[in-house]
C-alpha cells in the first residue's frame, strides 16, 4: 500500500512537471510569434520608408539633370548671341573701312579742249553707299537674352548648392532620426511615453531609431547613447559627440 502511494505520488509529481513546462514552452512560443510579427511589421515600415526616400531621390535627380540641360541650352544660346554680336561688331568696322577707303582714292578726271589746255572736270560722284542703320531693338534683345541666360546659370547653381546643403545629416542618419537625435538633448531622463509621442511626430518606431541611433553612437564612441528601458537617461558625453 504504501508502495503504491509513493509510485501515484511520484507520477503526479511527474505530471504537474511536465505540464508545467509544456507551458512554459507555450508561452515563449507566443511570445516568438509575437515578437517575430512586430519585427516583420517593422521591416515593412522601413521598406516603405526606403522607396519613399529612393523615390523621392530619383526625383530629384531627374529635376536637376532637367535644370542642367536647360543651363547648358542657355548658355549655348548665349555663346552664339556673344558670336552674333562679334560679327555684327566685325560687319560695321569693314563698312566704315570701304567707305573711308573710297574717299581717299577718287581722282579728278582731266581733259582737253579744241585749243589743247587741259580742263579739269568736276569730281565724279561717288556713289552714295547704302546706309547702315543698326537695328536697336534687336541688339537690346540679344542683350535681355544674354542677361536671362546669366541670371538662369545663376539660380542653377545656387538651387544646386541649396540641395546639397538640405542633404546633410548628422553622423550618417536621416533627418528624422537627426530631429530625434537632436530632441534627446532637451533632457537627460526620458520616459518611454515621451519617446513615444516624440518618435510618433517624426514617424518613427521608438525600438528601430533607439537601436539605430545607439549603433552609431558605438561606431563613433564606442558606448551607447541611451541606457535603461523606462525611464531613459541619456548619455551627456556620447551626445556631445555625436552632435559636434
Amino acid at each position: 500500500m504504501l508502495r503504491d502511494l509513493w509510485i501515484g505520488g511520484a507520477l503526479g509529481i511527474g505530471f504537474y512537471w511536465w505540464r508545467s513546462q509544456s507551458q512554459r514552452v507555450e508561452i515563449t512560443v507566443k511570445q516568438s510569434q509575437s515578437n517575430t510579427q512586430q519585427l516583420q511589421q517593422q521591416l515593412e515600415k522601413v521598406q516603405r520608408e526606403l522607396t519613399t526616400a529612393l523615390t523621392q531621390q530619383t526625383a530629384l535627380e531627374t529635376q536637376v539633370a532637367e535644370l542642367n540641360q536647360i543651363a547648358t541650352d542657355r548658355a549655348i544660346e548665349l555663346i552664339q548671341i556673344q558670336a552674333d554680336n562679334a560679327d555684327l561688331i566685325a560687319q560695321i568696322a569693314e563698312l566704315t573701312q570701304k567707305r573711308t577707303r573710297k574717299k581717299r582714292t577718287s581722282k579728278v578726271a582731266i581733259t582737253t579742249d579744241v585749243t589743247g589746255d587741259p580742263v579739269p572736270l568736276s569730281e565724279p560722284e561717288l556713289e552714295s553707299p547704302i546706309p547702315f542703320s543698326l537695328n536697336l531693338d534687336l541688339v537690346q534683345a540679344k542683350q535681355l537674352e544674354s542677361a536671362e541666360a546669366t541670371q538662369l546659370l545663376q539660380s542653377v547653381f545656387i538651387e544646386e548648392s541649396t540641395v546639397a546643403t538640405s542633404t546633410e545629416t548628422t553622423i550618417g542618419l536621416d533627418t528624422a532620426h537627426s530631429t530625434f537625435l537632436q530632441t534627446l538633448k532637451q533632457q537627460t531622463i526620458w520616459s518611454r511615453e515621451e519617446l513615444m509621442g516624440v518618435a510618433q511626430q517624426l514617424d518613427l518606431l521608438l525600438d528601430g531609431a533607439l537601436e539605430l541611433i545607439n549603433e552609431a553612437a558605438f561606431e563613433r564612441c564606442d558606448e551607447a547613447l541611451t541606457e535603461g528601458e523606462d525611464p531613459l537617461e541619456v548619455n551627456l558625453d556620447v551626445l556631445q559627440e555625436l552632435l559636434s
